[in-house]
């Protein structure tokens, strides 16, 4: 008898652990962020494409490494800004503003 509740102490950490915590819901400046990662993300890929020569079976696979961790690094950082944009609360003008001159801002820097 004393056996199951002993034994049941030990489900203890992991009840705790896999309660639900508080979300906190991204803000107008998360998202903001987020683009400003895309871009950059974006310019570092630009530039690796740019600097591509070819050249030896070698140098090509160690390139296209380098441009194959750029396009994954430009994915998470898509995905991120996709999931932060879904989940943040209403905007306000003012926010909406702020994030309207960060995207066209990022845009023609290019």
């Amino acid at each position: 008898m004393y056996f199951f509740f002993f034994a049941s102490l030990l489900f203890l950490p992991a009840l705790a652990d896999s309660w639900p915590k508080q979300i906190t819901l991204p803000t107008a400046q998360n998202v903001i962020d987020s683009v400003i990662n895309i871009h950059h993300a974006v310019l570092e890929q630009d530039a690796t494409v740019q600097a591509h020569t070819g050249g030896s079976l070698l140098a090509a696979f160690v390139d296209n490494t380098k441009i194959m961790a750029g396009i994954a690094k430009m994915h998470h950082a898509n995905r991120q800004g996709f999931r932060r944009a879904k989940m943040a609360k209403t905007f306000s003008a003012k926010d909406s503003v702020r994030l309207i001159d960060t995207v066209l801002a990022t845009g023609t820097s290019m």
